[in-house]
């Protein structure tokens, strides 16, 4: 009986499987990012909502939606590093450490986040090269920046994906999980501290359009499809702070 059931119901999906996704080959928004530190005050003009803090070392309550930021922290290390710690009931859940070349084109972030289900501790270092410079008489890391490479630790690169039936399921390495019908009903997405809700939608055989709202409103959109050779994805993000972005995935 097993050898004579119908194709449908042992096809397997083009999504199904883990995914890694190889940030060589990433494609990053044009969308520059704003700082600017001066008289003592720390300010990302693109962020969003925008940032402003005494840029003095002590913590600071924030007036945000972050579950995961409760306070922050701004301190200037030397005329071309500083350090932003974040804070909830006053464990560190993030800390960026920016530092400017020596000649003052290229901004490196290293960034450590341990906000997840799963409280891992996750990593990145983020390169951007400089648009434009800050006013006169501001740290030299004022000034708009496009960024131009990504690195991650591998547990925050990898994903995966099943679909059966109407509907796909998801886990990243992180412990964030959904189950979702592939009609564009919004379903909660487990473990997110964002508290998050999702939608998937199929486009075709191979893409999926994926949204994610957060109180109420749309803060991301993926597409992502994977190509005829079955084993590379490519995903584009769309989002209200970092553009549109575009990144591969390989099958493992």
């Amino acid at each position: 009986m097993a050898l004579s059931a119908p194709a449908c119901m042992t096809a397997q999906s083009a999504f199904d499987g883990t995914w890694k996704i190889d940030l060589n080959e990433a494609r990053f928004s044009t969308k520059p990012d704003v700082y600017l530190l001066r008289n003592g005050l720390w300010q990302c003009k693109s962020c969003v909502p925008p940032v402003n803090l005494k840029a003095d070392g002590l913590d600071y309550k924030v007036g945000n939606d972050d579950p995961c930021v409760e306070t922050s922290s701004v301190k200037v290390i030397d005329d071309r590093t500083i350090e932003i710690i974040d804070k909830k009931s006053g464990r560190i859940t993030k800390t960026s450490k920016g530092t400017v070349s020596s000649d003052g084109n290229t901004l490196t972030f290293e960034e450590s986040d341990a906000c997840n289900a799963e409280s891992k501790r996750m990593t990145s270092e983020i390169e951007e090269r400089r648009v434009s410079a800050g006013p006169v008489g501001s740290h030299v890391i004022s000034g708009s920046w496009r960024m131009i490479k990504a690195s991650a630790s591998q547990n925050a690169l990898k994903e995966t994906l099943k679909v059966v039936g109407d509907r796909i399921s998801y886990i990243d390495a992180a412990g964030e999980s959904f189950t979702a019908k592939l009609d564009g009903t919004y379903t909660p997405i487990i473990g997110d501290p964002d508290r998050s809700i999702v939608s998937v939608k199929r486009e075709g055989k191979n893409t999926l359009i994926e949204t994610i709202r957060q109180n109420g409103s749309v803060v991301e959109v993926q597409r992502m499809t994977v190509k005829p050779d079955g084993k590379t994805m490519a995903i584009t993000f769309s989002g209200t702070e970092s553009g549109v972005d575009t990144v591969v995935a390989r099958k493992q």
